[in-house]
């Protein structure tokens, strides 16, 4: 797929929970089946009723917040500063609160790692 993954609810069934990105035509992806181009296991039916694998849902489902959406894009981007050996002596600068918000993290999370490294050591 061409746009970002971002997740708009979250799916409860059991014990077992996902997050999944819910497009225009009603068709909601997990992570995994956006990035595999994947057909989804989730969508919403033309009553509005959220269907698993074209059969209906018995679990409960969530929209999340832009405060969820946050938290789940700085603690990827968290991951991926701290386990990265080229990333992590520049912790703080890049993991300071940023003007751009979730942009910043969507970039930490997606963008090469010597890009980040050369932004880093200018924003120091």
């Amino acid at each position: 797929m061409n746009a970002l993954w971002i997740p708009t609810h979250e799916i409860t069934h059991g014990n077992e929970k996902a997050r999944v990105m819910l497009t225009n035509d009603n068709v909601a992806y997990t992570r995994k089946e956006w990035d595999s181009v994947a057909a989804a296991d989730y969508e919403v039916n033309d009553a509005g009723e959220w269907t698993f694998q074209g059969q209906p849902f018995t679990g409960s489902v969530r929209m999340l917040t832009d405060a969820d959406r946050t938290q789940r894009l700085y603690r990827e981007a968290e991951a991926r500063v701290r386990g990265d050996d080229r990333l992590a002596p520049h912790a703080e600068t890049i993991l300071d609160d940023h003007a751009d918000g979730d942009d910043h993290w969507q970039w930490v999370i997606d963008a090469e790692a010597d890009e980040i490294v050369s932004w880093a050591e200018f924003h120091r």
